[in-house]
């Protein structure tokens, strides 16, 4: 057992983290000079795009507008005249299908002069935002693990996602600090309330991405962790002074600015301590130009944050705004709520000396010079064929599997309860609180002993609750799990009152298991300090169900640590790390084999049956401690009358020569030292001139040597002349008193054969 929270293992973190920052930005200097120096130098390809452009659609190039793959012929039509007309700089496209992103995108940039920048808010990969992708987990399930190798391995396979996608750009990390449980909108988008962990984390997810080839945005600066409101809908206030700012909120900012990223979006909030006039933190020249260009010496793209948000655009007038963010200091312009009107209010401030023409072009050539940065000077249109594939790829699943399984974290283990050993002694009852059926967590929890399910609804009247708990009385362990939960504190994160008095009741008499499947705030809600074990899972999947039920009985070792304080408890940090004690399951993958090869055993065991060799069995895989592969074929007999399944219980006998023998008479074999075509006697002296001298050895091992099929030596343990009488019998009696075999007694007056047993 491990407690993360002592002091100790935070300074040994903290040399972790210090030791990757140095070898990642020693590996990582070329990236970022390469990128950043690419805004900063002129090149043959942007300057002569420059040239072809109007004055128009030089202010046009700043711009990135909204794009769907799921809407109809209207939305397809608007773009396409944003692009004929105005011929804008960029697409952000959000919710629909790979698929058909993929044709509109080769359709758009076909229409297009200057081949287009193509955006996504892809936060946790593709699946965030389109369907039959890849979705990786939460940035606060990322925030517990502690191998943040992962994180820059999660970094570079979400940017190859994106690059099949014809994606440049991805706004990702978010480098908020959440240290506001009730933070409506960023919450578990967040790593966690840790500055380094957060720091660490966005600059090493900002660089796998970056190497891959796409653009990394950190956001939402100046810091949108600390907030009761959501910039969607209003504008909201930091009041915290400036020291605080900077020693927590603009940290991790700081930091992947000096690690290289790409770009940083500023987000809609009022924070007066960096701006006195209380202006949006977007159209903040003391803020974007003043603290991010030159206090901080950022030298990437600055973006906006969608400017059609509530939380800006109920200040200014439309056109308005557009204008007041170009003079802040931004490079590019997200969302323009009106194309046309941000155009023409543009051109009028170019007019009237409030914008000069010179900025436009040098913020539209950095632009261009990005843009060359991606690629776009060699453009070449989504390949569609195999799209799917390449962008559900065994080593993604792979990826999210490890990275779920990295997080899951115990917070509280009384008596050392997990892993859960002495399984014979236990009476278990699994109860899933907020679903109506059982789900994977509890299948996988009967993958290793006998367990009664049982299912209740969020909002179970509290009659069913206290018959649920009367059910429960005969058992002396209850597992507990919480499912359906939501991320806002203003819903109680999902819980119910009926959820917590349940647990609690159960949790005074019981030994409990509690498993949280969602955010770890709501933990503060439930009266913890009378369950034995609680464990935080982040999310409620199906990866998340599988690796928590394993962790429970030692499939898989617990490892991650709290990304957020939720009480004087569980601050952040805790976590008891355990160890792997049971066989876990995963994927082949996961082990280094292949998915596709053990996929021929169905054909090898369907052509047995077919054959009578057998009616049926079942194969199980398992490699460096993971099941990989189980599966039930036909039934027990020919008479097909009971089919094989997984609850079957064996016999298993005779194993050394197939777990033994076999496995090193291979290994010879391979290596030559071994012909099977050869007689025992070849190899084996001490058969030579006997009746085994000249067997061969094929022979024997295809069982066709006429050796006896098996000997009874326990008879030379009895000497029939000298006992005439049963030896044994299946059942206890005052004679036959002496267990020697379950359902094998002796009889009492047995003695030993002198000379069998020695004493020595």
């Amino acid at each position: 057992m491990f407690h993360y929270r002592h002091l100790k293992y935070k300074i040994t973190l903290l040399f972790l983290w210090g030791t990757i920052t140095f070898l990642s930005a020693q590996n990582y200097v070329l990236d970022r000079y390469q990128f950043l120096n690419q805004l900063a130098q002129s090149n043959h390809w942007a300057d002569s795009i420059f040239q072809t452009l109007t004055p128009e659609q030089r202010i046009a190039q700043l711009f990135m507008v909204d794009a769907y793959s799921n809407q109809g012929a209207k939305e397809k039509e608007r773009i396409e005249r944003l692009i004929k007309k105005y011929q804008i700089g960029g697409l952000i496209f959000f919710k629909g299908k790979p698929d058909k992103q993929a044709e509109l995108t080769n359709k758009y940039q076909q229409l297009a002069k200057v081949p287009l920048w193509i955006g996504m808010d892809a936060e946790t990969g593709l699946g965030m935002r389109l369907e039959t992708t890849i979705k990786y987990p939460k940035e606060m399930t990322l925030g517990a693990i502690t191998n943040n190798t992962l994180i820059y391995e999660l970094g570079k396979q979400m940017g190859e996602e994106c690059k099949e996608m014809g994606i440049h750009v991805n706004f990702s990390p978010v480098a908020d600090i959440n240290n506001n449980p009730k933070n409506p909108v960023i919450n578990m988008r967040s790593f966690g309330e840790n500055r380094y962990n957060v720091a660490e984390k966005s600059h090493l997810l900002a660089m796998g991405m970056q190497h891959a080839g796409v653009v990394a945005v950190g956001k939402h600066f100046p810091g949108h962790g600390d907030t009761n409101a959501d910039s969607h809908v209003s504008l909201p206030t930091i009041n915290h002074h400036r020291q605080r700012l900077d020693s927590i909120e603009l940290y991790p900012f700081k930091d992947i600015i000096r690690q290289g990223i790409s770009g940083i979006m500023v987000s809609h909030l009022n924070v007066p301590a960096l701006d006195s006039t209380e202006k949006v933190a977007t159209l903040s020249r003391p803020i974007v130009s003043g603290i991010l260009r030159e206090q901080m010496d950022f030298k990437g793209l600055i973006f906006t944050d969608a400017l059609n948000m509530r939380g800006v655009r109920n200040h200014y007038k439309k056109g308005e705004i557009t204008v007041k963010a170009l003079l802040a200091g931004n490079d590019v312009l997200l969302f323009p709520e009106d194309v046309a009107i941000a155009l023409k209010t543009m051109k009028n401030a170019i007019a009237n000396g409030e914008v000069t023409q010179a900025l436009i072009d040098n913020k539209c050539k950095k632009i261009l010079r990005a843009k060359y940065w991606s690629g776009l000077n060699n453009y070449q249109p989504i390949v569609k064929k195999g799209l799917w594939s390449r962008l559900n790829t065994p080593k993604g699943f792979l990826l999210r599997r490890k990275l779920i399984e990295s997080a899951m974290t115990i917070v509280q283990n009384q008596q050392h309860l997990l892993p859960l050993e002495r399984l014979d002694t236990l009476k278990i009852a699994a109860v899933a609180i907020g679903t109506k059926k059982r789900n994977r967590y509890q299948e996988y929890l009967k993958r290793y002993a006998h367990v009664d399910c049982f299912s209740i609804g969020n909002k179970a009247p509290i009659q069913t609750y206290k018959a649920l708990e009367e059910k429960l009385k005969k058992y002396n362990l209850i597992i507990v799990s919480k499912h359906n939960n939501s991320s806002n504190a203003k819903h109680k994160f999902g819980t119910t009152t009926q959820n917590i008095n349940f647990v609690k009741a159960l949790s005074k008499n019981k030994t409990v298991i509690f498993t949280l499947f969602g955010n770890p705030y709501a933990l503060n809600l439930y009266h913890t300090t009378t369950i034995n074990s609680v464990m935080v899972a982040y999310e409620d999947n199906r990866e998340t169900q599988m690796a928590a039920a394993q962790i429970l009985f030692g499939g898989l070792p617990a490892k991650g640590v709290l990304p957020v304080t939720v009480n004087i408890h569980f601050p952040a940090g805790t976590g008891i790390f355990t160890n792997k004690t049971r066989l876990g399951y995963g994927t082949p993958e996961l082990e280094s084999m292949s998915s596709f090869q053990l996929n021929k055993i169905d054909s090898l065991v369907m052509n047995a049956i077919k054959k009578k060799a057998m009616p049926g069995c079942q194969v199980l895989v398992a490699r460096n401690g993971r099941v990989v592969f189980n599966k039930n074929y036909g039934y027990h007999t020919y008479a097909k009358k009971i089919p094989v399944r997984n609850t079957d219980i064996y016999d298993l006998a005779s194993l050394t020569k197939i777990s033994a023998t076999l496995p090193m008479l291979m290994q010879v074999y391979s290596k030559g030292k071994i012909d099977i075509n050869k007689t025992l006697g070849t190899y084996y002296s001490k058969v030579k001139n006997t009746n085994k001298d000249t067997l061969i050895l094929k022979d024997i091992l295809a069982h066709q040597a006429q050796l006896e099929s098996w000997i009874p030596f326990h008879w030379q343990m009895v000497d029939s002349s000298s006992f005439n009488k049963k030896l044994f019998r299946n059942r206890y009696s005052k004679r036959y008193s002496l267990k020697v075999a379950p359902r094998y007694y002796i009889d009492k007056n047995y003695k030993f054969i002198k000379g069998v047993f020695s004493t020595k």
